[in-house]
């Protein structure tokens, strides 16, 4: 394969710019671009490795034990996109009449301490459903806050019931 020397754009990185995608190990050293995608290496090569900007940092996902789990699942930091808590206005318990629809979502991130409890909404809600990470519940006409308590301990006192 032959490609036109206009179109390879050749640097080098000190090693805080890029990662291998499949390792989620610092690249360091020359690397070329073509057409918005980046390879390992000083010349060109149809076989050189792909390596991508690093775009998420987690400390629990970017160790040396994680390492081996990342070469066996594919799963790296750079796929591991954290949905964003979004914080909504703290409503009191007391002036939310739950019998007309209305429903309140929250999330803790369980390996925070202290602990932190945050009012989500309902599609920051969903996206958590499946997360090691963090816990969830909600309080509408189904579920009470005494409910919501059993699942999130810590959930009445943010509450301020």
């Amino acid at each position: 394969m032959k490609i036109p020397n206009n179109l390879i754009q050749y640097n080098y990185t000190s090693g805080n710019e890029f990662v291998n995608p499949k390792t989620n190990i610092p690249y360091q050293g020359y690397y070329y671009k073509i057409n918005s995608i980046f390879f390992a290496g000083r010349q060109f090569n149809a076989d050189a490795s792909k390596i991508i900007k690093k775009e998420n940092e987690n400390k629990y996902l970017n160790n040396s034990r994680t390492a081996t789990y990342a070469k066996l699942t594919g799963y790296t930091t750079q796929k591991s996109n954290e949905p964003k808590l979004i914080a909504l206005p703290q409503i009191g318990s007391d002036n939310i009449n739950l019998d007309y629809g209305y429903s309140r979502f929250f999330a803790q991130k369980i390996n925070n301490n202290p602990i932190i409890i945050k009012e989500i909404d309902e599609k920051t809600y969903n996206s958590l459903q499946n997360s090691l990470l963090y816990r969830i519940t909600y309080i509408d006409n189904t579920q009470s806050p005494i409910q919501a308590e059993s699942q999130m301990p810590g959930l009445k006192a943010f509450l301020k019931v």
